[in-house]
């Protein structure tokens, strides 16, 4: 199960990659209040792109069936809300490993250099 903290939603997140190092970088600055608005924000345009992504989707399934290519069938626009989730979820994962590494690496380096 993906873990959806601060540092995993901004690295998730749709912004520049200079943006998100900055957030990260500055975290653990932040206050109580600030974390919070910053994950609302977050959220809320992960919330977007997600929201374009899928209508893009259906849009895409519709036009398949009004061209015959395809017809209509309601599972099919389940399992593109699905696919969305999933792939939301792998990103988180992906960060989450990425993170995970970063502290390895950075416990070794301390360790070798003692």
């Amino acid at each position: 199960m993906a873990k959806f903290d601060l540092v995993t939603i901004i690295r998730i997140a749709p912004i520049a990659d200079e943006l998100k190092k900055k957030l990260l970088s500055k975290l653990e600055t932040f206050d109580v209040d600030q974390k919070y608005e910053l994950s609302k924000v977050l959220w809320n345009a992960i919330a977007e792109v997600e929201n374009i992504e899928l209508l893009q989707k259906t849009d895409k399934l519709l036009q398949e069936v009004r061209e015959g290519k395809r017809e209509y069938n309601v599972n099919d626009f389940t399992e593109a809300k699905a696919k969305l989730t999933y792939d939301l979820t792998q990103k988180a994962e992906e960060a989450n490993a990425g993170q995970l590494l970063e502290e390895t690496r950075q416990s070794l380096k301390a360790h070798l250099n003692k």
